[in-house]
């Protein structure tokens, strides 16, 4: 069972101190329930030895999730986030559920995730839109731009597919391995 049927606080930390390997999901679960049971946040934090104050308030906010909702998480902790729930776990069940779909789909940074849960586009600039694509094509590989307009700054990201064509692109970068041996 992927969320243990509690009883009482309890036989809540004893369950958490035996399973050290809980993931956020389980966790939110379980804190949500220690929450209902009375314990403050300080409480929780002392009981299952939890550093950060901020984390309890974090998976307690994600607890507000379905039991479907966190079991969609459980399974995909590494395409769903702390981040990517606590951005989006206010909302109503269906939007939540519609925008966790989305986002097993679609595999979104939790910053570009918390602006689109705000309601801000999330369209890329037009002419960094045109310079991937340019640049795709004439390298032959697929890139993209990382791109912060507030500090004019970002990072570009090149795929390839084995190492000859990362030695191919890094002489097109101008890199001469004979140079470097």
């Amino acid at each position: 069972m992927i969320f243990e049927l509690l009883v009482d606080a309890e036989e809540a930390v004893e369950y958490a101190n035996k399973t050290p390997n809980l993931t956020d999901a389980q966790k939110a679960h379980l804190i949500g329930f220690l929450s209902d049971e009375g314990l403050r946040n300080s409480e929780i934090r002392e009981a299952l030895d939890i550093e950060r104050p901020y984390t309890v308030s974090h998976l307690k906010r994600a607890a507000r999730l379905s039991e479907s909702e966190l079991t969609l998480w459980h399974n995909n902790p590494t395409k769903i986030t702390l981040g990517h729930v606590r951005a989006i776990a206010n909302f109503p069940e269906a939007r939540r559920t519609r925008m966790l779909r989305d986002l097993l789909a679609r595999r979104i940074p939790v910053h570009e995730y918390e602006s689109i849960a705000r309601g801000e586009a999330s369209e890329i600039d037009v002419d960094i839109k045109r310079f991937q694509e340019s640049v795709s094509e004439q390298t032959g590989h697929p890139i993209s731009v990382r791109y912060n307009s507030r500090k004019q700054s970002g990072s570009i990201s090149i795929q390839f597919f084995s190492l000859g064509e990362l030695e191919d692109i890094a002489e097109q970068l101008g890199y001469k391995r004979d140079e470097f041996a």
